[in-house]
């Protein structure tokens, strides 16, 4: 690692360090909320007392008269916080570290693969290091919602493990790095099929050594979830890798008020249909008896969100899941709810990011096809998980964000690529006028 970036990565050490502590002692509320409130929690409870749980009942869980170990929340983040509590760092200070220590590994993982793409440019590399600190949504929603920074660093590295290897070293990581990431946040679950996807894909060929690289790398994924699957098994009486929050999920993305709001003309409207459906998620899992376990709130609301798309009939869900897919992809915020300054501010922010990537994205598809369709595997696969089930903007960032950055690095070298074609041939010109 060259002294450059060393220093650059201990910068972006000491500012995340720094705000991380100011916000923790000094604005807790904007730092402990949402989903990072629970992660906290548990981290916590983790570090001081061994116990994987939360004390405080949660809206998308039945009435409980007694407290359950954690079967909702994936484990990876809260062990994190976990382990810097129990080496006796306050629990506010390890929150504000972890996301300093996430930020470095995030900021070398983005410098590191925008070199490898753009074949060593250093300038362009540094590009990409800094739109990613610099983007105002990844460091807002690693705030908010806490394990945000880890999940975007988890993706990031498992497209490292693709592009940086090859052979069995490459299946390996890519593997360990897929699983790992599915256990900050369950979505990355579908890398599992999808990884088995781009190994025929890339090598064109179904020969038997292929098809067991495919099954090494599904394997493997499979069995460092297999621990996660186990316990949920012995705590809860049903198998599951991921926790039990899908059904929930699944519910608050596909109901008759989603469909309002991604058939409505304005963010209003929008909003005030989302909190429908949100509020009458919660309804119908707080209406669950007492005590009722959480595998058997999953599957009732699995059951729930399934009624409600054939309910709607065969267009309306056509209707919604082409809402959702376009939340998904549109390169700018909801219109008449942030202000007109922010909202035209982040839409020539993003429309600009979107464009610089897709041309970017165009280059290396021409000079580096695995790359290229390594990245679009893992976009593709946040875009069909996500649109089946629930569209948030948060939802996109981690896989849409640092990826145009990455696409932009591209273009930033091809763009210094020219300039210095054409400074040489100018200087050949001037040197024999003849």
């Amino acid at each position: 690692m060259n002294r450059g970036l060393l220093l650059a990565l201990g910068l972006i050490f000491l500012f995340h360090l720094s705000a991380g502590v100011y916000l923790v002692y000094q604005r807790p509320a904007l730092f402990f909320q949402n989903d990072a409130e629970e992660y906290y929690e548990l981290g916590k409870n983790l570090g001081e007392r061994g116990e994987f749980v939360i004390e405080k009942q949660r809206y998308y869980e039945p009435r409980r008269s007694k407290i359950i170990p954690e079967a909702y929340r994936t484990q990876i983040f809260s062990v994190a916080h976990g382990a810097l509590v129990f080496c006796r760092i306050p629990a506010p200070a390890a929150a504000a570290l972890l996301l300093a220590l996430i930020s470095v590994v995030s900021g070398w993982l983005m410098y590191a693969i925008a070199y490898r793409l753009t074949g060593g440019s250093v300038s362009a590399s540094y590009l990409a290091l800094i739109l990613y600190q610099l983007h105002p949504l990844l460091g807002l929603y690693s705030v908010q919602f806490g394990s945000e920074a880890m999940f975007t660093a988890g993706l990031l590295w498992f497209y490292y493990s693709l592009i940086s290897y090859r052979g069995w070293k490459q299946i390996i990581l890519a593997a360990v790095a897929g699983a790992v990431t599915t256990l900050v946040r369950p979505t990355a679950l579908v890398f599992l099929p999808a990884g088995v996807c781009l190994i025929f894909f890339l090598a064109r060929s179904f020969h038997y050594r292929i098809w067991l690289k495919a099954g090494v790398y599904a394997a493997l994924f499979f069995l460092i979830l297999a621990p996660a699957g186990i316990r949920s098994l012995i705590q809860s009486g049903s198998f599951s890798l991921t926790g039990y929050l899908g059904g929930y999920n699944l519910y608050v993305g596909n109901n008759r008020h989603n469909l309002a709001a991604y058939t409505a003309d304005n963010g209003h409207d929008f909003l005030h249909h989302q909190t429908l459906g949100w509020n009458e998620a919660i309804a119908l899992v707080q209406a669950l008896p007492a005590d009722t376990t959480p595998a058997e709130a999953d599957r009732y609301m699995m059951t729930r969100a399934k009624q409600e798309l054939a309910e709607m009939g065969p267009g309306n869900v056509i209707r919604l899941f082409a809402g959702k897919a376009w939340h998904f992809l549109r390169p700018y915020p909801l219109p008449d709810i942030h202000g007109t300054f922010k909202f035209w501010a982040m839409t020539l922010l993003e429309s600009l990011l979107f464009l610089a990537g897709i041309v970017g994205a165009f280059f290396l598809w021409k000079k580096e096809k695995a790359a290229f369709w390594a990245a679009l595997m893992i976009i593709g696969s946040g875009f069909a998980g996500h649109t089946l089930v629930h569209v948030y903007m948060r939802h996109r960032v981690p896989f849409l964000i640092p990826f145009l950055i990455l696409f932009s690095a591209v273009l930033f070298q091809q763009f210094l690529a020219y300039l210095s074609a054409r400074k040489e041939h100018h200087e050949v010109l001037e040197s024999d006028p003849c």
